[in-house]
This record gives C-alpha cells, structure tokens and sequence, in this order.
C-alpha cells in the first residue's frame, strides 16, 4: 500500500472514530482538512463533519432486505470502515480459503480500482464500494460475460430501490438518465472449474458533487433519485440479484442475460466511435455477440465484434 494511502486511512479512521461520538472532529493541521475536504468531508473552519446524505453501513438494516432464498449462500459479510480496496482485500483473503459468499464493503476506500486500473476514490460514507465472491460452476472462458451479467443485476437492483432509466454501457457502465452513476470491476482468481471471482460495484450515494469535481463525464446519484436511506437498502439489493443472476447464469448459459442487456444498452441502434491503443472503430452499436462481444455495424455494412479490454466506448458527435 502506498505510503500516502496509510496516511489517509490513519487520517480517516481518526476522524470517523472522533464523529461517531461527537459528531464533528478538530482537524489538528492543513494536511488533514486536505485529507478529509479530499474523500467528501465538510469543513467548516477547523471541524470537519460527514455533512447531509451520509448514510453509514448498518448489518442489521442490510440483513432486513436481504431475500430469504439467500439463506445459505452468503458466508461472510464484512464492513470496513476505511480500507484501500475492497476487491484487493477479498482477493487476498482467496488466497486462503473459498470466497464463495463472503462481501466485503466499506464505509471509504482510499484506492479503489476502476477499469484498467484507474484509482477510483470514494467519499465518506456517500458510495457503495462493495466487493462480492462469486463461485460458478463453468470454465473460464464462459464466464468472460460476467461483467455484463452483473451489469443487469445492478440495473435490476437500481429499479427496486425506484430508480428509473437506468441503462448499461457496455463493457461495465452503470447510467442513469446518460449521467456515469457507477461501475462494475470483476477479477478472476481461481481459473479452474468451478471458477471464483471477486466481483466489485461501485455505486455514487450523495458523491455526485464530490466526483464532479475530478471527472469530465456526466455524474449521475441515486440521492437525486430516491428520497430517504437507500444506501443500506440498495446494498442489499445488489446482493440479492448479483447471486441470483450468476446462479442464473451457472445454469441456463448467457443467452437470456444477453437479451435483457440489450433491452438495457443505453448505446443501441447509436453512432459510436470505438477507441482502442491500436486503432479507432466508427459505426452503429447493434447489440452483443455470443460471448458479450459489442457488435458494431461499419459504414460498409459489416460488423466488428469488439472485445473487452483496454477500450472506450463513446457516442459519435
């Protein structure tokens, strides 16, 4: 861990500590109002505070909307109050056991990963960064779609909790109304049958005004949505239709988790560039391939299966 990171957390996990009891913390120098102003903390002067729309993590309420047909499957669930990654940390506990049905979340996250290993930083207590081990029982090589089939779960979780116009991005892009609401990251770390992967979501809840602020993308937030707590709610959610879609997925193959992505593809039937290290692709998004391939339509009427990877999807102007 990188030693501006242990700084952070010892800054963070100081903070938290001091506010869960006094409800403010006396930030002792510049270095820490940066730190705390930095992961979505109120300043005011020389206190710092969670603000409004901090919904901390609560077992209890996140067990209340868990369904009953999970009974059996989850393991584990963990909460962390600040740590450097979730998926990193379940990756690391798979190399001692089974992660099958452990979660792992945490109140902050101090380098959590996007795609192609961007560091993604959350504010305090205002996203989900949650982490999921998932086994299925297939080859590798089937469960390269899984990030899609995770993508419909998310989708699936949003619309219960009232969120409407939710769509995807193909190849793991949450939107709601156009704006980037949040993110799916799935790393594989057992590779033979049956195969077990850290699943990560990451989801704004109140970050919206913080991510803005770094990003040059349309942000949207599920606050800006649904009025009253819906962080715990929403947790619960995303974990029962993440483990219901794989155990849908273990079953019955891609095919049918294939067409409901595309009733959700927010690019479909669209004119989209698609950027590559090695070259630029134009044409219209016609849906997916077998395998999740995005399938593009060129100007001379053929289509090009684009694989996932070190890629960017963007609407052409």
């Amino acid at each position: 861990m990188a030693h501006s990171d242990v700084i952070a957390q010892e800054v963070l996990m100081k903070a938290y500590t001091k506010i869960s009891s006094s409800k403010s913390y006396v930030c002792q120098d510049e270095r820490e109002l940066n730190i705390l102003k930095r992961f979505g903390f109120e300043i005011i002067g020389d206190r710092a505070n969670l603000g409004e729309g901090a919904e901390l993590l609560d077992a209890d309420q996140i067990s209340i909307h868990l369904s009953d047909d999970l009974e059996g499957t989850l393991r584990n669930i963990e909460i962390l109050t600040c740590t450097d990654s979730t998926n990193d940390r379940l990756q690391e506990r798979s190399k001692e056991m089974s992660i099958d049905g452990h979660i792992m979340m945490a109140e902050v996250q101090t380098a959590g990963r996007g795609r192609r290993g961007r560091k993604w930083e959350t504010p305090f207590g205002k996203t989900v960064a949650l982490s999921l081990g998932v086994s299925i029982d297939m080859p590798a090589s089937a469960v390269s779609c899984l990030s899609l089939v995770v993508g419909v779960a998310v989708a699936e979780a949003l619309l219960s909790v009232g969120v409407a116009d939710v769509r995807l991005k193909w190849p793991n892009d949450v939107l709601i109304e156009g704006g980037k609401v949040g993110g799916i990251l799935t790393e594989l770390v057992v590779a033979t049958k049956p195969v077990e992967v850290v699943v990560g979501i990451g989801i704004n809840v109140g970050s919206a005004s913080t991510i803005r602020q770094v990003v040059d993308y349309p942000v949207a937030d599920v606050c800006d949505y649904v009025e009253g707590p819906v962080r715990n709610r929403l947790v619960a959610e995303l974990i029962n239709h993440v483990v219901r879609q794989c155990r849908y997925l273990e079953a019955n193959g891609f095919a049918s988790l294939r067409e409901r992505w595309m009733q959700l593809d927010a690019f479909r039937s669209r004119e989209v560039v698609i950027t590559s290290p090695n070259e630029r692709v134009h044409g219209k998004a016609v849906g997916l391939g077998s395998n999740g391939e995005l399938l593009i339509q060129t100007e001379d009427g053929k289509r090009r299966k684009i694989l996932g990877g070190d890629v960017s999807l963007r609407e052409l102007a």
